[in-house]
């Protein structure tokens, strides 16, 4: 016969007078595992984080208020995540560059505010919160608002206005995007044929020779 192997059952002696590790794959032997490292709830870090979701959780509500037709609720919790979203805002500014703030939270906040304003016919408010956006060079793709607050003017009659902010889009927006740059532009010819109708109601040559100054 062969040469007997040693056992490794229950930590016993082998035949050779060696030790034998006890057979524990599943590590039982080891004791409970230590317990989970805590959180610290009143780190700057974890209440920026907590203050982060409440914002989220609110625009959450907005979103489900406006689903449900109830256009004044939807504005308050607009309102109330715009409100939570400046105080999350300046906590990160604290802590971290300006170039680290989560730009998504406030943008999609904003946007959102302003949509409910302009729904609720609040037009300055609605301007004045896509300007907060337009005006800072850190949105790079705020440009689109354009259109959006040139859709406001439109609905004020301010059609000069909102061929100068659509002209404005238009030229942000890259050659190759072809597609877009057609809507675009349709978008501006309509708004200034509103614009010179009445004039040309008036007098047509009046109404050309406006259509033809630069």
């Amino acid at each position: 016969m062969g040469p007997r192997h040693p056992c490794i059952i229950n930590g016993k002696t082998s035949d050779r007078g060696h030790s034998c590790s006890a057979f524990d794959p599943l590590g039982q032997a080891r004791g409970p595992a230590p317990p989970l490292e805590t959180k610290n709830e009143d780190s700057p870090e974890e209440k920026i984080r907590q203050l982060e979701k409440e914002v989220n959780k609110l625009v959450e509500k907005n979103c489900i208020a406006n689903s449900c037709g109830d256009l004044k609720v939807a504005l308050e919790k607009a309102k109330e995540a715009g409100r939570k979203e400046r105080v999350l805002v300046r906590q990160r500014e604290q802590l971290t560059s300006p170039e680290n703030i989560n730009l998504d939270v406030t943008y999609s906040v904003l946007c959102n505010l302003a949509s409910h304003y302009s729904a609720k016919e609040m037009y300055a408010e609605a301007l004045n919160t896509c300007q907060v956006l337009v005006k800072n060079k850190m949105f790079s793709n705020a440009g689109i608002l354009k259109v959006y607050m040139g859709n406001i003017y439109v609905k004020q009659r301010n059609y000069s206005k909102a061929l100068k902010l659509y002209q404005m889009a238009l030229d942000q927006i890259p050659s190759v995007h072809k597609e877009m740059r057609k809507a675009m532009a349709e978008k501006y010819i309509l708004t200034a044929a509103k614009l010179i109708a009445p004039v040309i109601e008036t007098s047509f040559a009046v109404g050309y020779n406006w259509l033809k100054t630069p």
